[in-house]
C-alpha cells in the first residue's frame, strides 16, 4: 500500500529505538499535501515569507483583559474616545480562513496530530474572526512550512498476543481565554515491550464550562471513551483474536477516585452535564474489558492536544510522545532513560493474552524503621566529620562499601575511616528489611539539595530513608521519604531532594553493579562491616559496572572509550599527555553482545558528549579470530570447525553492536 486518502503509507524495516531489533514500519508522508496548502495560503494572504517558528502556538487575548500589548496577546477593551485598538474588526483574512483550516484538518487528521490543537482553537473562531486571528494563523502556517520533514511513525516488533490498546486522555483548565472552557484531548495507540503505532487523536473544546480540573478531565475521559475507546474495540477483538482490555491513562489521581467510586462530596455543584458522564464513567470502568491507570503527567501522550505549548523543548518532548518524529534522525537504539515506553507488568486479558499498563509505574513499599537504633545512629551522624565537596558548600555525599574506579572494583577508602558508621547503618537496614534483601553499597547525602538524584549503577530495589529534624521532604516518585519510615523502590528512579530547612540526611542502601566483580578480600571485608552480600552468587560476566573515574568531572575535556580491550590496555594508560582525557574501558567481563552490556556502552557514550559534546574517541578491537588465515589448515579437525564458527558468531554479534553505539555517538554530537 502507498498513496490511500492522499497520504503515502511508507513501508520500511529499521532499528527499534527501544529494543535495537529490527521492526517493521510503517511511516505516514503528507507532504506535498502540506505544501500544496502553504502555497494556497500565501496566495490567498498575499504574504511574501514564513519565517521558522518552534511551535504553531500565538497566545490568544481575552477581550475583556486589561490593555497589554496589541501585538503579543490583544488590546484589551476598545476606550471609547480613545486610539482603535488592533483587534477591534474584521481580519484580513476572513474571507479565505476556513477553507485554509479546513484543507489543513485533513491532514492534521490523517497524519499530523500536532496541528490539531491549533487548528481546532482557530476554526472556533472562524465567524468571529479578528486582526488577531490572522495572526494566530500565520503563525500556524509558518509551523507547517518549516516542519515539513515531520512523520507520524510507528512500528511493530512484537506478536499479537504482547500487544495492548492504550488510551489517554487529558484535559486543561479554563484553557479558552474567550469563553473561559476547557478542551478536551484523546490519544489511541497499539503499545508493547517493542511496540508503539499512534491510531487516532482527538481534540476538541468543551461544550460547558468547568469548574475545576478534575471537572475537565471527567469530561475529557468521557469523550475519548465514548468517541474513540469503545468504537475501536470490536476491530481489536478481531484483530487479536481475543477480548482485549483497553488500558485508560490518566494523570489525575482526583479524577481517577470520581470515577472509581462514583461519587466525590467536593463536586456536589456539578450540572446534570457533568454528572451523567461521571455515572456513566464509573458503570464503564466496572467493566472487565476497561482497565483505569494513573499516569505521570510528563508521559501523559494526550497533553499535546490541549494546550499551546510555547518553550521548545517542552513541545519536542510532546511530539516524542506522540511519534512524530524526523525519521533521518529517529531511528537508532537509545539508552532506557531516554524513551518511554510500555514495559510495566502486564495484565491478564479476559480471554488470555495480555494488556500492557501505563508506563511508569513505581510500586513503592515501606518499612518501619527499629526506634531503639536511632539514638545511637544519631549521635554518629551529628558527629561525623563530612567531607566537603557536595553540589552545595555545606553538603557532602559519601559513598560507602562497593564502588568503581580506574583499577576496577574497590572498596571505598572512606569505608574503613567511617567503620562505625557504616556498621550501625548496616545494622539499621538489616533489622528493617529482614533477611530477604541484598546491598553492597551505601549513599550519603548531607544538606543536599538537587533536582533529580540518578545512580546509573545501580540495579534492582534500593531502600531509602531520611534523619535529621528538617522541613522539605525529599521525594521518590509521588512518595515522601519521610523520618521514621525506609521507602524500597527500584534502583533507576529519581530521587528529589528540594530546598530545606535544619539538617537533612538521606541515605540509601542499594545494589552496585560492579559487586558481584568484588575480589575475595573485598567481599569479606564489607561482609565483616555488615553489608548483605549473598553467598555464591551466579554471575555473568557483564556484570561488572562501567568504570568510573575519581578525578572530578570538571578536569576533564575529552574522553577514550575502549571496545573489546583488554584490562590492561596501553592506550588508556595513564601518561603525561592522557592528562584531562577520561578512559572507559569494556572488556570481556563487560559482555558487550548482550543487551545490558550495550546499554551500558550507550550510557558512557551519553555520559561523555554530555560533559563535552564532540570530544569523544571510540576505539574499537574486536577478536579477529574467525577470520585467521590458519583456519584453512585447521578445518580439517572437527573440533576446531566448531570452535570457529563460534569464533564468527562472536564477531558478527560484537560488530553489530559496536556499529549500534558508533551511529549512537554520532547522532550525539559527533566524535
Amino acid at each position: 500500500m502507498s498513496l490511500f486518502l492522499g497520504c503515502n503509507h511508507e513501508e520500511t524495516k529499521h532499528t527499534s529505538p527501544w529494543t535495537g531489533k529490527k521492526v517493521r514500519v510503517l511511516t505516514y508522508n503528507m507532504q506535498s499535501f502540506l505544501e500544496d496548502a502553504v502555497a494556497k495560503y500565501m496566495t490567498l494572504s498575499g504574504c511574501g515569507t514564513l519565517r521558522k517558528v518552534p511551535t504553531p502556538f500565538l497566545e490568544d487575548y481575552d477581550p475583556n483583559a486589561p490593555t497589554v500589548n496589541s501585538q503579543s496577546a490583544g488590546a484589551g477593551a476598545h476606550v471609547p474616545g480613545g486610539k482603535p485598538v488592533d483587534n477591534v474588526g474584521d481580519g484580513e483574512l476572513k474571507h479565505c480562513a476556513a477553507s485554509i483550516l479546513m484543507k489543513v484538518l485533513y491532514c492534521a487528521r490523517m497524519c499530523r496530530y500536532d496541528l490539531l490543537h491549533a487548528i481546532g482553537r482557530l476554526a472556533c473562531l472562524v465567524t468571529k474572526w479578528d486582526k488577531h486571528c490572522d495572526r494566530m494563523l500565520h503563525r500556524l502556517m509558518c509551523y507547517i512550512n518549516c516542519t515539513l520533514h515531520l512523520r507520524k511513525v510507528g512500528w511493530v516488533g512484537d506478536d499479537k498476543a504482547d500487544i495492548g490498546v492504550h488510551l489517554y486522555a487529558d484535559a486543561d483548565f479554563a484553557g479558552d481565554k474567550r469563553s473561559g472552557r476547557s478542551t478536551s484531548g484523546g490519544f489511541l495507540a497499539m503499545g508493547g515491550p517493542d511496540t508503539f503505532f499512534p491510531i487516532q487523536a482527538i481534540s476538541r473544546k468543551q461544550t460547558a464550562v468547568s469548574h475545576s480540573t478534575p471537572e475537565a478531565e471527567i469530561v475529557a475521559a468521557d469523550l475519548a471513551v465514548r468517541t474513540i475507546g469503545i468504537p475501536s474495540l470490536s476491530l481489536w477483538d478481531c484483530l487479536f483474536d481475543r477480548d482485549v482490555v483497553c488500558l485508560f491513562h490518566e494523570d489525575n489521581a482526583a479524577m481517577i477516585q470520581v470515577c472509581r467510586t462514583g461519587k466525590n462530596p467536593t463536586m456536589r455543584h456539578m450540572g446534570r452535564t457533568h454528572r451523567v458522564d461521571v455515572h456513566w464513567l464509573h458503570e464503564r470502568f466496572q467493566e472487565a474489558w476497561l482497565h483505569l491507570f494513573y499516569e505521570k503527567s510528563a508521559w501523559m501522550r494526550a497533553d499535546i492536544f490541549t494546550k499551546g505549548f510555547d518553550t521548545p523543548d517542552k513541545w519536542g518532548h510532546a511530539l516524542n510522545l506522540i511519534n512524530h518524529v524526523d525519521p533521518k534522525v529517529f531511528w537508532i537504539f537509545r539508552p532506557l532513560e531516554e524513551i518511554i515506553t510500555f514495559t510495566s507488568p502486564p495484565v491478564e486479558s479476559p480471554n488470555g493474552g495480555v494488556a500492557l499498563p501505563a508506563s511508569g509505574i513505581d510500586v513503592h513499599i515501606t518499612h518501619v524503621l527499629p526506634r531503639s537504633r536511632l539514638r545511637s545512629l544519631h549521635r554518629l551522624l551529628t558527629k561525623a566529620k563530612w567531607p566537603k565537596g557536595g553540589t552545595l558548600n555545606d553538603s557532602s555525599t559519601v559513598i560507602l562499601g562497593a564502588h568503581m574506579n580506574f583499577s576496577g572494583p574497590v572498596v571505598t577508602p572512606i569505608t574503613e575511616t567511617m567503620k562505625d558508621l557504616t556498621r550501625e547503618l548496616n545494622t539499621v537496614f538489616g533489622q528493617t528489611l529482614g533477611t530477604d534483601r541484598k546491598w553492597s553499597t551505601i549513599v550519603i547525602e548531607v544538606n543536599t539539595v538537587q533536582e533529580r538524584r540518578l545512580l546509573p549503577y545501580s540495579t534492582g530495589q534500593s531502600f531509602t530513608f531520611c534523619h535529621g529534624k528538617h522541613t522539605g521532604f525529599a521525594k521518590t516518585g509521588d512518595l515522601d521519604v519521610r523520618p521514621g519510615i525506609v521507602v524500597e523502590h527500584i534502583a533507576n528512579s529519581t530521587l528529589h531532594m528540594p530546598v530545606y530547612k535544619g539538617f537533612r540526611v538521606l541515605v540509601t542502601a542499594l545494589w552496585h553493579e560492579c559487586a558481584d566483580s568484588l575480589l575475595v578480600h573485598q567481599r569479606d571485608k564489607l561482609i565483616d562491616l555488615g553489608f548483605r552480600l549473598e553467598a555464591g552468587i551466579s554471575t555473568p560476566a557483564l556484570a561488572a559496572s562501567i568504570p568510573k573515574p575519581i578525578a572530578h568531572a570538571n578536569t576533564h575535556h575529552r574522553t577514550c572509550i575502549e571496545l573489546c580491550c583488554s584490562a590492561d590496555s596501553l592506550l588508556g594508560k595513564d601518561t603525561n599527555d592522557s592528562f584531562g582525557c577520561r578512559t572507559v574501558r569494556f572488556t570481556e567481563r563487560h559482555d558487550l553482545t548482550s543487551n545490558q552490556g550495550l546499554t551500558q556502552a550507550l550510557n558512557s557514550v551519553k555520559q561523555a558528549q554530555h560533559q563535552h559534546r564532540g570530544h569523544l574517541l571510540i576505539w574499537v578491537s574486536i577478536p579477529c579470530t574467525g577470520g585467521c588465515p590458519w583456519h584453512h589448515v585447521n578445518k580439517q579437525y572437527a573440533s576446531a570447525v566448531v570452535k570457529i564458527d563460534e569464533s564468527k558468531a562472536l564477531f558478527l554479534k560484537l560488530w553489530e553492536n559496536c556499529v549500534k553505539i558508533l551511529d549512537y555517538a554520532l547522532n550525539a554530537g559527533g566524535a
